[in-house]
C-alpha cells in the first residue's frame, strides 16, 4: 500500500508542475451538477424534464463562462453517471470553491422562487448572495439561506453554496429554464456571480463579433477542434478530478493522501 501511494503522490506532482497554468495562480471551482445516473432527481409534472439533465447543462455552461476569466473548473460529474455525496464533497474539499447545482422541488408543486444556500466555511455566505444577485437578472424571487447543516455541505472546509434555480414541477416558475438557451444563460449568471466573489474582472473577455472575417472564423473553429482531439491538452482539473475518482476507487486512504498534496 506504502509503495502505492507513493506512486501515486509522485504522479500528482509530475501533472502539478507540467501544468501549462500554475496551480497556486488559478482559482479552483468544483461544480457539481447535482444528481445522475440512477438518480434523476426532481421529474416535471408532465414527466417530459428531468433534473439530473437540466442540471448537468447548467453546470456545462456555468463552466465555460468560468474557464474564459481562466478559472480553473473541476466538475464532478460530465455525464450521466450517479456519484455518492461522500464522492462529492471528496471532490468539492480541493478547491477554493464549491457549487452544487440543481433544480428545485415540492411535494405540493407551489413552489416558484429560486434558492441560493450557503454553508457554514466563512464566504459562503457573501458568495451566495454574490450568486443571487447574478440570478435575479434572470428571474425574479430569489432567496438566500445561510448556515444550513444540509449533509452536502457538511466537513466542507471552503466557502460552498448549493443552487436551487427554479422549481421544475412548477410551470410558474420552470417557465424561466424550460429551454435549453435560458437554463445556459443561468449557468452563465451563476459563473458570474462567483467571478464577483472571486474580485476577478468579467470585463476582460472580448466576444467575437457577428462581422468576424469567415477565414478568422474557419481558423478559429479549427484551433477548437485542434485542442479538443488533443488528449495532451487536458487541463490540471481534470487529471485532479480523474485522480480522485480513478476507477470508481473507493479508497478513502488514497483520496485523503490526494487531497493533502493538492492542498499543501
Amino acid at each position: 500500500m506504502k509503495k502505492f501511494l507513493k506512486v501515486i503522490g509522485v504522479l500528482v506532482c509530475v501533472l502539478l508542475l507540467s501544468s501549462n497554468i500554475a496551480y497556486a495562480d488559478a482559482p479552483l471551482v468544483v461544480l457539481d451538477a447535482g444528481h445522475g445516473g440512477s438518480d434523476s432527481g426532481a421529474i416535471s409534472l408532465d414527466g417530459q424534464y428531468l433534473e439530473k439533465v437540466w442540471n448537468l447543462q447548467t453546470t456545462k455552461s456555468c463552466k465555460e463562462t468560468l474557464e474564459k476569466y481562466g478559472v480553473e473548473v473541476i466538475m464532478t460529474r460530465e455525464d450521466d453517471i450517479f456519484l455518492s455525496l461522500a464522492e462529492r464533497k471528496q471532490i468539492a474539499n480541493s478547491a477554493d470553491v464549491s457549487i452544487s447545482i440543481h433544480y428545485n422541488a415540492t411535494a405540493n408543486h407551489k413552489g416558484a422562487y429560486g434558492l441560493v444556500i450557503g454553508g457554514k466555511v466563512e464566504g459562503s455566505t457573501k458568495l451566495a448572495h454574490s450568486i443571487k444577485d447574478e440570478l435575479l437578472k434572470v428571474r425574479d424571487n430569489v432567496q438566500v439561506w445561510e448556515n444550513n447543516s444540509y449533509y452536502a455541505m457538511t466537513n466542507l472546509k471552503v466557502p460552498a453554496v448549493i443552487v436551487e434555480t427554479a422549481f421544475i414541477d412548477n410551470p410558474n416558475d420552470n417557465k424561466y429554464a424550460d429551454t435549453l438557451e435560458e437554463r445556459e444563460e443561468i449557468g452563465k449568471r451563476i459563473a458570474y456571480g462567483i467571478l464577483n466573489y472571486l474580485d476577478i474582472d468579467t470585463t476582460e473577455v472580448i466576444e467575437p463579433t457577428k462581422e468576424t472575417d469567415k477565414s478568422t472564423e474557419d481558423n478559429s473553429k479549427k484551433k477548437e477542434v485542434e485542442v479538443k482531439e488533443d488528449k495532451g491538452k487536458i487541463s490540471i482539473a481534470d487529471k485532479i478530478r480523474n485522480l480522485i475518482l480513478g476507477k470508481r476507487s473507493s479508497s478513502d486512504e488514497k483520496i485523503q493522501y490526494i487531497k493533502d498534496l493538492i492542498l499543501k
